[in-house]
């Protein structure tokens, strides 16, 4: 089907596995399909698109997700803004169902590329603002939630290689508690994450990942530290 002059059609298709051998149980498969139909219009950038996806963790099956995701892009002379509306709808299956929500988030976003005129090493700086709702389909407070999630992030290359630090900061509070008599639950996080990525041959790479994450909550069974380190290969089609 042939488009209009500055229109266009993308689909993103992702499969991401994630073993952990000493748990099991914490195994993660994801599949996600994402067309996007996309335009320009007033000097911006518009897009319009679906994601579904289905995620696996411990070898069975956890959630589907289904959503529309509206964005703008405005280029700027090094950089640009963006800004991404995302609705969504996540189902379970048995006693799962329980979980059975509805999203919605609005992101700001802007980069700033460095280029030639700054470190040779250092390539751009983002900064990011998201705002979220979500609500539990079947009435539990507990885990209904509004959130905010500020982040910032430098990327560059180097000998070959690729690499990304972010630190984000997370707000939540919840419309309720889980325990009766306690005061709604409000939560504070803390992350980093740092990756590095080496090409290699047919569009393929090398890519190992270190993520932490530190929760602390005004219910303190909810307080934890999280640590990751991953290594897998990514290719592009």
């Amino acid at each position: 089907m042939a488009l209009p002059e500055g229109q266009s059609l993308s689909t993103r298709l992702e499969w991401m596995v994630k073993r952990s051998p000493a748990s099991p149980g914490f195994d993660m498969e994801s599949w996600q399909a994402q067309p996007t139909w996309h335009w320009s219009a007033a000097g911006a950038g518009w897009g319009l698109g679906a994601t579904l996806q289905r995620i696996a963790v411990g070898g069975s099956h956890f959630r589907d997700v289904s959503g529309v995701q509206a964005s703008w892009v405005l280029p700027q002379e090094h950089g640009f803004w963006t800004a991404v509306v995302d609705l969504g709808r996540y189902r379970h299956k048995g006693p799962l169902a329980d979980l059975d929500a509805s999203a919605q988030s609005l992101m700001v976003m802007r980069r700033w590329d460095i280029g030639e005129e700054g470190a040779h090493w250092l390539e751009g700086v983002t900064l990011s603002a998201l705002a979220g709702r979500e609500r539990n389909a079947r009435g539990f407070d507990e885990l209904s939630y509004r959130q905010i999630l500020f982040s910032a992030a430098v990327e560059g290359s180097g000998s070959g290689w690729d690499w990304t630090l972010r630190l984000s900061a997370l707000r939540a509070r919840f419309d309720g508690s889980v325990f009766a008599g306690d005061s709604l639950r409000r939560d504070r996080s803390h992350m980093l994450d740092a990756s590095v990525q080496w090409p290699l041959p047919d569009k393929a790479a090398l890519r190992v990942e270190w993520n932490q994450a530190l929760n602390r909550s005004g219910i303190r069974v909810f307080n934890n530290h999280y640590r990751q380190v991953s290594v897998s290969w990514v290719r592009s089609f």
